[in-house]
């Protein structure tokens, strides 16, 4: 029998993850709520702000009762993943820059994630008991990151910047997300050029103003020249947090593709060190269920009806073999049939699988000791080490694509 997997998932929604929602204003990606809680047995929600979280709320109060999140959360098959800190691109007017670093919260995380994050939920629980049950179940479920954790995952991305050398895959990512999501006016083919000052600065030319490109798409974007910054920390930091959990990631473009070529990097590490990673893909059409959860023709109870029933699917999800694809395509006929939904809205999946089938006693050292020195190496270092230790990630998102297409 598999073991439970966990996945971490991105419910935020801007220019840099899932730019298609904001365009019809979803603050919240619950379609990616409503995916890991089909695809896998434990789910950690990344909810950092009250309006993410009311979002959820809203969603299972409109059909399930708010009931059925309160005991997710109390059976440990719903966490909730709060980054006690932010990682913002800091802009320097005097030099004209921007600097990344993590800023850390003050206070107690938990008691400021109680009052900042959960604020007044009377409308979702009318009773003093229910509230508290809530609260209790809030706090019981809830992980703490802290700033002084993730220190090389910033470190890295501020190294990563200083290079330069992926910045035009990351901006042809993120252009490309916000053409596919249909934001107004969004140019093709953005140029960049670059020029390193120094060993730790590097000026980046773009051949549009995203700053004002930023103001004609509006606020709801958070766009500008910091986006490009702010996706390659948030996900570094994402990243980090899936590999320390040891879980899967759902994110959605531009940073799918971001976190996608991070893992690659580290793979081909492995591999030029040691020789012995594997990389897998597999694929399968499967209904869209982000897509139909958007718009509402899935619902909460549907979910957690497919939930129940999806044992098999999440056997195979996790697992390589031809019987679990026979499985998968039985029970997909299914589920089109029983919810009426569109084979139109069937998408497919591509699931990357790293594995390490043996590793030599010493070898892990051998690999990591030859990556370079430095702060900034040593996320790296660590990305490696955990998948040599056994840490087997699949990318899931919205829009799936992968080294091995």
């Amino acid at each position: 029998m598999s073991e439970e997997k966990t996945v971490l998932v991105d419910v935020e929604t801007w220019a840099g993850n899932a730019p298609d929602l904001v365009k019809i204003g979803h603050q919240a990606d619950i379609g990616a709520v409503a995916e890991a809680l089909v695809y896998y047995d434990k789910v950690l929600l990344n909810i950092d702000h009250r309006k993410h979280m009311h979002a959820v709320l809203d969603w299972f109060h409109q059909t399930v009762g708010t009931d059925v999140f309160v005991k997710l959360l109390l059976s440990g098959e719903v966490k909730l993943y709060h980054y006690a800190f932010s990682s913002p691109p800091i802009y320097d007017p005097r030099m004209d820059t921007y600097v990344l670093i993590n800023v850390q919260e003050e206070g107690d995380p938990r008691s400021l994630y109680m009052t900042r994050v959960l604020g007044s939920v009377d409308k979702y629980f009318n009773t003093r008991r229910t509230r508290h049950k809530f609260l209790d179940a809030v706090e019981s479920s809830l992980v703490i990151a802290k700033a002084d954790e993730f220190g090389a995952a910033i470190e890295n991305a501020r190294a990563m910047t200083s290079e330069g050398d992926n910045m035009q895959s990351l901006i042809d990512s993120l252009f490309s997300a916000l053409l596919e999501a249909g934001v107004s006016n969004i140019p093709v083919n953005v140029k960049v050029t670059k020029n390193r000052l120094s060993d730790e600065k590097t000026r980046f030319n773009f051949d549009t103003d995203l700053d004002a490109l930023g103001k004609s798409m509006g606020e709801e974007y958070n766009f500008g020249r910091h986006t490009p910054l702010a996706i390659m920390s948030v996900a570094n930091r994402f990243l980090w947090s899936a590999a320390k959990a040891s879980s899967d990631i759902s994110v959605s473009e531009p940073m799918y593709g971001f976190i996608s070529d991070r893992l690659d990097n580290a793979i081909a590490k492995c591999q030029s060190g040691a020789g012995n990673l594997r990389e897998l893909s597999q694929s399968i059409d499967f209904p869209n269920v982000r897509w139909e959860v958007q718009r509402g023709n899935l619902s909460a109870h549907d979910i957690l009806n497919l939930r129940d029933s999806s044992y098999d699917f999440r056997r195979w999800f996790h697992s390589t073999t031809e019987y679990g694809r026979d499985i998968v395509a039985s029970y997909n006929h299914d589920v089109i049939n029983k919810y009426n939904l569109s084979p139109m809205s069937k998408k497919l999946i591509k699931i990357v699988t790293r594995i390490v089938p043996s590793v030599a006693g010493g070898l892990a050292g051998g690999v990591i000791g030859g990556l370079g020195g430095g702060v900034a190496s040593i996320f790296a270092d660590e990305l490696v080490g955990r998948i040599i230790d056994g840490w087997t990630p699949k990318l899931f998102g919205a829009k799936l694509r992968s080294a091995v297409d």
